[in-house]
């Protein structure tokens, strides 16, 4: 399904990243990035920012050529005031500091957003953003951590 999305990295004023067009809910994009994530770390997350895919899950993109039917299209950043019409990001996160030890530890998050207007989620258009909808956070999923449901993920955004 056409359920456009963001994959981006986490910065102090938002996000900056690469468009995703098919399958961008929590149960498609947002569980196997969480799974690539386990397997290939932050390698993972550096591919699926620097492009604009068609698919990830297929490693079809825009800008490389490797869609299906071989056409490419330009890479462009995809940031929290982009209108492409995603319903969803997928933020990634890392944070490190150092203990009481003096050993560096890390945290790793997939903060995802949902798009929502008045409370409420909005289904979007490529193209035709909803004016005044807002990047709302459904979920902080710690990617050091057990995986969640994503299927409850899902349903939070309708609430």
């Amino acid at each position: 399904m056409s359920t456009r999305s963001i994959i981006a990295i986490q910065n102090k004023t938002g996000f900056k990243g690469g468009y995703h067009h098919w399958d961008g809910y929590p149960t498609g994009l947002g569980e196997y990035l969480f799974d690539t994530f386990q397997e290939d770390g932050w390698g993972m997350v550096e591919k699926a920012t620097s492009h604009s895919w068609s698919s990830f899950m297929s490693e079809e993109c825009h800008c490389c050529g490797t869609m299906s039917d071989g056409r490419t299209e330009e890479f462009w950043v995809a940031d929290e005031n982009t209108d492409c019409g995603a319903e969803y990001v997928y933020a990634f996160l890392h944070e490190s500091w150092v203990d009481n030890n003096g050993e560096t530890q890390h945290n790793h998050f997939m903060n995802i957003y949902g798009r929502k207007l008045d409370g409420q989620q909005v289904v979007e258009f490529f193209g035709m953003t909803t004016p005044n909808a807002q990047w709302d956070l459904i979920s902080s999923v710690d990617l050091n951590g057990k995986k969640p449901s994503f299927a409850k993920i899902e349903q939070e955004q309708y609430v």
